[in-house]
């Protein structure tokens, strides 16, 4: 393991939303195509029609609240109909060889930029 997840089991009690459910078309193909994909809405990019698409399936969802995992604030580029909160990620290599370390050696003789 390279990294440490933070323990959200005070959280636990809290209902997570399946959002398989109410997917829009474009949405229900991604998890078709990636069936390993949990309880999460996957965004699969943020062209006007991926947006839509997200949109639909948030809107479309029994929740009251969406925590976007996303790196862009997601509620600046789409009308989300529920209270949405941004979750921060941050990441420390834990063990040696780490991450970076991993990502030269199978990257290789690649030029760094």
């Amino acid at each position: 393991m390279w990294g440490k997840v933070r323990d959200i089991s005070p959280y636990s009690e809290l209902h997570r939303m399946r959002p398989r459910a109410s997917a829009a078309p474009e949405i229900a193909a991604v998890y078709t195509q990636c069936p390993h994909i949990g309880p999460v809405l996957p965004a699969e990019g943020y062209s006007p029609a991926q947006l839509e698409s997200l949109r639909l399936t948030i809107n479309g969802a029994p929740a009251d609240v969406v925590v976007a995992a996303t790196p862009i604030d997601l509620a600046a580029l789409i009308s989300i109909d529920k209270r949405a909160v941004r979750a921060r990620h941050e990441f420390v290599d834990s063990e040696s060889p780490g991450l970076t370390a991993e990502l030269q050696r199978f990257l290789g003789g690649c030029a760094e930029r």
